[in-house]
């Protein structure tokens, strides 16, 4: 599988854990969700996730949560570089973009 391929897949599911676990918390699943967030953070890059928002709230709420300030620092810096590569092609996010940034965004709104 191509590495854009392989990111895009666990950067959605990331995206689908989080947001069942928003819907039905869990902590065994909200630590599975952090650590696996932390460990794409270190070994995959957000510029090969073939342009798609995914796991945005994930990475936003890693950016306040997290006890290392390095580790904070590098997950607002994931979030906001997949926020900015959904606007390379056009200018601004695809529809599949513009809805998955809706989504981070309701979901992020209902935590806040």
């Amino acid at each position: 599988m191509a590495i854009e391929h392989w990111t895009q897949v666990e950067l959605c599911a990331l995206h689908a854990l989080w947001t069942m676990n928003q819907q039905s918390p869990d902590p065994g699943t909200t630590k599975r969700i952090r650590d696996a967030g932390v460990w794409i953070m270190h070994e995959l890059q957000p510029d090969n996730a073939i342009n798609r928002p995914w796991a945005i709230p994930v990475f936003v709420v890693l950016s306040m949560t997290l006890g290392d300030e390095s580790d904070r620092t590098m997950a607002s810096m994931y979030a906001q570089t997949l926020l900015h590569n959904c606007s390379i092609t056009m200018g601004r996010p695809d529809i599949l973009s513009s809805c998955i940034l809706l989504h981070s965004a309701d979901m992020l709104r209902g935590i806040a």
